[in-house]
Formats: C-alpha cells, sequence, structure tokens
C-alpha cells in the first residue's frame, strides 16, 4: 500500500491518541468523516495499522520493578528459537522480546512486583532452561517513550 501525505497525518495522529474519535480525526485531516473512516479501513485492513491499544501505568497493577534481560542461546537453531521464544511469550512477566544481533540474541522486558519476584523468575524461568546460556539482569529506572513520530513524512 502506497501511504500519501493524509495517511501518514492518520498514523500520526493515531499514534499520539488512539483514542481520537473519527470526527476528531478528520477534523485534524482535514477530511469528511466517511472519507476518514474509508482510508482508516483501508489502513487497518492492509495491516499497516496492526492494532489499537492502552498504555497504562504499571504501579497500579503491583509491578514495582522493570528490567531487561540480556540472554545468550546456548544453540543457534529455528527450532530453539521458535520454541524459546514462545516459551517467553508465555510468561506473564514478559512485556517484549527483542531478538538482536551482536553478544546477546535476546533482550527481554519484564514487569514484577519486587526484588524476590524479579530473582525468583530469572532463576526458575530463564537460568534453568536448557537453551540458556547465560542471563544478565538490567534494572529500568525510568522509561520514556516518544509520542511524535518524527520518521514519518510530514
Amino acid at each position: 500500500m502506497d501511504l500519501d501525505d493524509i495517511d501518514y497525518k492518520i498514523l500520526k495522529s493515531l499514534h499520539k491518541n488512539s483514542r481520537l474519535s473519527n470526527k476528531e480525526l478528520a477534523a485534524i485531516c482535514g477530511l469528511a468523516p466517511s472519507s476518514t473512516l474509508t482510508r482508516l479501513r483501508a489502513l487497518t485492513k492492509a495491516g499497516v495499522i496492526k492494532k489499537f491499544s492502552v498504555e497504562i501505568d504499571q504501579k497500579y497493577l503491583g509491578v514495582n520493578i522493570e528490567a531487561m534481560l540480556s540472554i545468550i542461546i546456548q544453540a543457534h537453531s529455528n527450532i530453539v528459537f521458535n520454541s524459546f521464544y514462545e516459551y517467553l511469550n508465555s510468561l506473564e512477566e514478559v512485556v517484549c522480546i527483542y531478538h538482536t544481533t551482536g553478544k546477546v540474541d535476546l533482550l527481554v522486558h519484564v514487569v514484577v512486583r519486587d526484588s524476590d519476584h524479579l530473582r525468583n523468575f530469572v532463576i526458575e524461568n530463564i537460568s534453568s532452561r536448557e537453551e540458556v546460556n547465560r542471563c544478565e539482569t538490567a534494572l529500568i529506572y525510568e522509561q520514556k517513550r516518544r509520542d511524535e513520530l518524527s520518521y514519518f513524512k510530514s
């Protein structure tokens, strides 16, 4: 799908606030609400927009610690990676998994209640796995996410 300037404006606006009504989005884009809805449906159908979501303050869910786990896998094969990825994805503490290049194979963002929870999680769910050669843990003090998508066309 080729995106034009109006499509980019729709994407930028929704990335900043996915709760915009179609009427508000139409006003931002300078289109009729019906035209905006048609474009929005086309962007969704084409897979440009994967999903709409909400960002939640984890503290209200009892999360007091966030960490990044740097994991080095024992043996590199698609079967091992896919199996381990599925396993990680099944753990409720795992927020996001990044398959990377370099010294570390995976970066895994996790959320836990406290330091005991983190220690137990790493020992029981990560370090004890035969796929894992090494795991290092780094605490996340703060996370800042951009609301603006500056790499989009203007």
